[in-house]
C-alpha cells in the first residue's frame, strides 16, 4: 500500500467512524445511510487486498488450502442435496452423477476437484427451485460458482505469488478509488444540506475529510480533499 493510498483509506476510516458516531444524525436519510454502509464495505475490502498484497509464501499457502477447503464444502453441501432430489425422482443417472464422498474430495488432485466441482454445478443450476426443498439455496449455487472462479489452479510457487500479490496490489488501488470516489461524488453532496441545517455535524464531516499525509501528521485545511 503507497503512502497516499495509506492517506486515502484513514480519511475513509475517520469519516465512517464520525458517521457511526453520529449515527443519530443521519436517522431517516436512507441515501445517506447507504452510502455509510457502502463505505463499511469498502474499507473492509481495502483491509482484505492489503493482506493479500502482503503476504508471503506461508500465507498464500494457507489461503489456497482454505480456498479448496471452501470448494470441498460447498460442492458436498450441492451434491447431496441433488442426491436426495435425485431419489425422490428415481434419475438413476443424476444419483450416479451426484454420488461425491468426503474422502474423495479430500484426497483427488485439484484438476479433478475442480471437474468435480463443475459437473454439479451444471447438474444443480436447472433443478435450483426443486432444490430448495433439499437445503439447497440460491446462495449455495453462488457460493460454487464463486468458488471455482476463485480456486486457483497453480501450485502455491513463487511464480503464483507473484501474480497473487500483483493482482492484490491492482484491485487493492481500484477499491481505494472507488472509496474516494463514494465520498467526493455521493457523500458530500449528501452532506451538503447538513451545511445549513446542522452545520456542526458539516462541519465534523468536513474535518473527517480532510487528507492527512502519514509522514507528516499535518493537514492542509485550504486543500480540497484528494479523490
Amino acid at each position: 500500500m503507497t503512502r497516499h493510498q495509506i492517506n486515502q483509506t484513514n480519511t475513509m476510516e475517520r469519516v465512517d467512524e464520525m458517521m457511526t458516531l453520529r449515527a443519530s444524525k443521519i436517522t431517516g436519510n436512507e441515501p445517506l445511510i447507504n452510502c455509510h454502509v457502502q463505505l463499511k464495505a469498502i474499507i473492509t475490502d481495502v483491509h482484505t487486498d492489503h493482506q493479500r498484497q502482503v503476504i508471503n509464501q506461508k500465507g498464500y499457502t494457507a489461503v489456497k488450502n482454505k480456498q479448496r477447503k471452501d470448494l470441498e464444502n460447498i460442492v458436498f453441501k450441492v451434491a447431496n442435496g441433488t442426491h436426495a432430489y435425485a431419489v425422490v425422482q428415481k434419475d438413476l443417472k443424476l444419483i450416479a452423477l451426484s454420488t461425491v464422498t468426503r474422502s474423495y474430495l479430500n484426497r483427488c488432485r485439484e484438476s479433478d476437484l475442480v471437474a468435480e466441482a463443475k459437473t454439479i454445478r451444471d447438474a444443480a443450476a436447472p433443478l435450483a427451485e426443486s432444490l430448495v426443498a433439499q437445503g439447497i439455496t440460491a446462495d449455495d449455487l453462488t457460493a460454487l460458482d464463486k468458488g471455482l472462479e476463485s480456486f486457483p489452479l497453480q501450485e502455491p510457487g513463487r511464480g503464483a505469488l507473484r501474480a497473487f500479490k500483483k493482482q492484490a496490489t491492482v484491485d487493492l488501488a481500484l477499491k481505494v478509488k472507488e472509496g474516494m470516489d463514494l465520498l467526493h461524488n455521493e457523500m458530500d453532496v449528501l452532506m451538503l444540506p447538513y451545511l445549513s441545517s446542522d452545520p456542526t455535524f458539516y462541519g465534523e464531516y468536513k474535518n473527517a475529510r480532510i487528507i492527512v499525509d502519514v509522514s507528516g501528521g499535518q493537514s492542509d485545511q485550504k486543500k480540497e480533499p484528494e479523490k
